[in-house]
């Protein structure tokens, strides 16, 4: 809920704006006094309003203390003594309204929309340079493997919740864009998502990253610095990594979902926050928690819910989706044709084994796509040693687990099936699933081709 803080010294005026302001749904904070609303200020505010003249300090001495702080909310100064030169030293000073008094409160009401909205969008711009998905982005999962949709079905639901989820899965899975995904799909999705990798700070710089830092809290330290956790407010904080944190961090960060607040490298009063927590990471944590690397009791915290990524060789056919994909998006990106993958390139790629899951397929396809000639992607160009041919017949037959009582024909019959069922898929795909086209090529009847693709359980999508 957006927090307004109203500084007037006369109680039916701060009466009158807390009640309409009220009724438009904001959280409203009254202060008589410059001092007093010192007292109430902190980051959870959203937008000042104060009158200018006031007993002792007027609202020019609260609007320049605040700035020289770096506070740098939107602020509406109202006054019953509109002179130019005051309103010039205010917008100098950084008022963002200056408000004649008597006023509609439709007025009012369009200028707290109106700087909130501006607010919010300079904010958020500041984070986007540098830590978060752009709002616009569209986040793309290619595939259509069970394992995939079971996945994706799984983050669709929790999205709607405020628990804390841990992504768990082998390097380039894509742990950080199903964390996006997560995002957009809550009701977080208008505030910020902002992503960090707990492997890329050094330790003496991650508390002051998260959590950001006072003017003067070390030497360096010549102004304030908002951390990640406000930076994010009332959105998602995604902690790749999260297994690298350093063990002293892991207690601030336990206390940071416990008590939802923390304080600021060399700060005094706590900062409240409302973020989801999603983290990710590729190692064992059960394993770390072992050897005493990780904390066991922020474990069960971010591991609320947990969800695992599959690994590309765990969802086979989404193989032919993705190098679709990603040949189209280089090709785009370079300006050149749609390329085409020959046969054997298609055999190569959908049987190779990678370690390195998506992102390795990802550098496969650019590279092919910038070497190839003649508008083909061939074998030669994908820079992978090829697992199939002589080699696949040989996999799938250890697959089989045949040993030394298996009789011949045995051995025969699966081989025959398998190197089959592998050619009537290839002539169909080339034929682009036309059955009349793919008999004449066969040199089979449509009868016969019909019995052999629900024989061998063959579709579209093999």
């Amino acid at each position: 809920m957006t927090k307004i803080l109203i500084v007037d010294d006369k109680p039916s005026m701060r009466k009158m704006l807390k009640t309409n302001l009220e009724l438009e749904g904001y959280q409203i904070v009254v202060a008589n006094s410059v001092a007093k609303a010192k007292m109430l200020l902190d980051p959870t505010v959203d937008l000042i309003i104060s009158d200018l003249k006031m007993k002792n300090l007027t609202g020019i001495d609260f609007l320049k203390s605040i700035r020289e702080e770096d506070y740098n909310v939107p602020f509406i100064l109202m006054t019953a003594y509109a002179k130019v030169k005051d309103a010039i030293n205010a917008m100098k000073l950084g008022a963002t309204e200056f408000l004649e008094k008597p006023f509609e409160i439709d007025d009012l009401l369009y200028l707290i929309k109106k700087n909130l909205k501006l607010y919010a969008y300079e904010r958020e711009n500041v984070v986007l340079k540098a830590f978060t998905a752009r709002s616009n982005e569209k986040i793309t999962i290619v595939g259509n493997s069970s394992e995939l949709k079971r996945t994706i079905k799984i983050v669709e639901k929790v999205a709607k919740t405020t628990s804390a989820v841990l992504l768990t899965g082998e390097s380039g899975t894509g742990k950080e864009v199903f964390a996006k995904y997560l995002h957009y799909q809550s009701d977080r999705k208008e505030y910020p998502f902002v992503a960090i990798n707990c492997a890329a700070i050094p330790s003496e710089l991650m508390e002051a990253e998260l959590f950001g830092y006072e003017k003067g809290a070390f030497t360096g330290a010549d102004s304030q610095k908002i951390g990640l956790f406000e930076i994010a407010k009332n959105g998602t904080i995604f902690l790749d990594e999260i297994g690298e944190l350093p063990f002293n961090m892991q207690s601030k960060l336990l206390r940071v979902i416990q008590e939802k607040e923390f304080l600021r490298v060399g700060g005094v009063k706590a900062i409240k926050t409302d973020v989801r927590l999603v983290t990710a990471t590729n190692q064992n944590l059960e394993e770390l928690i072992e050897r005493k690397e990780f904390r066991e009791d922020l474990y069960f915290r971010i591991s609320v819910i947990p969800i695992h990524i599959p690994a590309l060789r765990d969802r086979k056919d989404d193989i032919p989706l993705l190098v679709e994909y990603f040949i189209e998006k280089f090709s785009k990106e370079m300006n050149i044709p749609k390329l085409i993958v020959s046969d054997r390139a298609q055999e190569i790629l959908y049987e190779f084994d990678y370690k390195g899951n998506i992102r390795q397929l990802r550098n496969i396809i650019e590279r092919a796509v910038i070497l190839a000639e003649n508008n083909v992607i061939t074998s030669d160009v994908l820079g992978i040693k090829p697992k199939i041919g002589i080699d696949s017949l040989e996999s799938f037959l250890k697959k089989e687990e045949f040993d030394e009582t298996t009789p011949l024909g045995k051995v025969t019959e699966k081989a025959i099936r398998y190197s089959e069922s592998r050619h009537i898929l290839k002539v169909l795909k080339a034929q682009h699933w036309n059955r009349t086209k793919a008999t004449k090529i066969l040199g089979i009847s449509y009868k016969t081709l019909l019995t052999k693709i629900k024989d061998y359980n063959l579709n579209p999508n093999n």
